[in-house]
């Protein structure tokens, strides 16, 4: 092993590619993100006395990374997308690239993870997050057939936009059962949304939001909480 004092790994994920850098070495690897090419980050990863790895919500292209670096006992800081391109924006750096993108992720660790605390995400807490993303892309398709119905460009289309609308409004309905059901059977779920909901201007929907994107919330230190979603906290 590598003794040094902390390393910090960059990790830019896409569909088909993982790219990597290791700050401060320098040091650089690209893979593809499938099952057999994991070891190969793993093997990399083992050089070294103390890692920290980070990389940007995808979506779920970063899920089979964080399955293979928790059966080897390393932990995975995804951070949101938004933090690390403020940071990239902030440091003058202009090129864009996958490589680049990982390198930035790793500063950004280098500079930001001392306040991190690794939390395991629950199968629950996976389904939830699916589901708030899936209502908020349709809640867009909404809103949009929505305005579309009052625009006089439209008016031909008006029972067509009527139809979709109710499909949607459906579908939405449908989601907002599936988290409910969710939250019903987990305890943790439902004293943590009975918190969020006494909070005056938080209602369901926006409690399944935060249970969602924060799972961290009541498990570490109100400092913490701020750090990790990129607030001051007074």
């Amino acid at each position: 092993m590598v003794n040094l004092s902390q390393v910090y790994v960059g990790v830019d994920i896409s569909k088909k590619h993982l790219d990597i850098y290791i700050h401060p070495l320098g040091k650089s690897l690209k893979v593809d993100n499938k099952e057999g090419d994991m070891h190969k980050i793993i093997d990399v990863l083992d050089k070294y006395d103390n890692v920290k790895i980070a990389c940007e919500a995808t979506g779920g292209y970063e899920k089979l990374l964080a399955q293979h670096l928790k059966k080897s006992s390393y932990d995975l800081w995804i951070i949101d997308p938004r933090r690390v391109k403020g940071f990239i924006v902030a440091s003058g750096c202009k090129s864009k690239t996958d490589k680049i993108d990982a390198q930035k992720i790793a500063e950004f660790a280098s500079k930001n993870s001392r306040g991190y605390q690794s939390l395991d995400k629950t199968e629950h807490h996976e389904q939830m997050l699916g589901l708030v993303n899936r209502k908020n892309d349709l809640t867009k398709f909404l809103i949009a057939e929505k305005t579309r119905l009052q625009h006089p460009s439209h008016a031909t289309q008006i029972t067509n936009i009527k139809k979709f609308i109710k499909i949607l409004e459906s579908q939405i309905k449908s989601i907002d059962q599936q988290i409910e059901s969710i939250i019903k059977n987990d305890e943790i779920l439902i004293e943590k949304s009975k918190i969020l909901e006494s909070i005056p201007g938080i209602g369901k929907a926006s409690a399944a939001a935060l249970l969602s994107f924060v799972p961290e919330l009541g498990q570490i230190s109100n400092t913490k909480i701020s750090a990790l979603v990129g607030l001051c906290h007074l």
